[in-house]
């Protein structure tokens, strides 16, 4: 059972389900939420820091990647032959994920790394120093002076990285997953 508020409730749902096994998670997008309303929308990094925080709970399986960036260089996606330099640059844009982020299967992290990954996340963005041992190196917006977390961002951070362990599917990837194969007639 997936929720927006596991593991809060969580005996709630066990009394409704009484009698059966009941593996609870919090869902991905919400946990992601939780952060991601707490940034300020017009920083300059706001995009930046929003793909970073999705690579820090979860990664694109390696063999989706492999065949992805093959078809991108062979000509076979999109009928443009892509070179390193176009490949890495679509990845740093807003297209990428328009075009081929469904085409990727996502894999959670582990919740001691995605602990560690959001600590280096945030000390990446945050302006102010709260502890000497992890430096600051975000920056203020160029245009508005305004930093990109607001005051509730430390928090929810907190908070994620609290809950990490119930971000872990129940399931292999394999088997919460259905691979839709192409039609013959399709190029790629």
């Amino acid at each position: 059972m997936c929720s927006d508020a596991w593991p809060s409730k969580s005996e709630f749902w066990k009394m409704t389900f009484d009698g059966k096994e009941l593996h609870g998670r919090l869902g991905l997008f919400h946990c992601i939420q939780r952060i991601t309303r707490t940034l300020k929308k017009k920083h300059a990094d706001h995009f930046h820091a929003a793909n970073g925080l999705l690579k820090c709970i979860c990664q694109h399986n390696e063999e989706d990647c492999e065949k992805l960036l093959s078809a991108l260089k062979n000509w076979t996606l999109s009928g443009t032959k892509h070179v390193d330099d176009d490949i890495a640059d679509l990845r740093a844009s807003k297209a990428f994920q328009q075009k081929h982020d469904e085409c990727l299967w996502k894999e959670i992290r582990q919740p001691m790394l995605i602990q560690q990954m959001l600590d280096d996340w945030h000390d990446r963005f945050k302006c102010s120093l709260s502890n000497p041992s992890r430096p600051t190196r975000g920056q203020l917006d160029l245009l508005t002076g305004n930093t990109l977390f607001s005051s509730e961002t430390k928090e929810a951070v907190f908070n994620c990285k609290e809950e990490a362990s119930y971000l872990q599917d129940p399931l292999p990837l394999d088997q919460m997953c259905t691979v839709i194969t192409p039609s013959p007639n399709s190029p790629h």
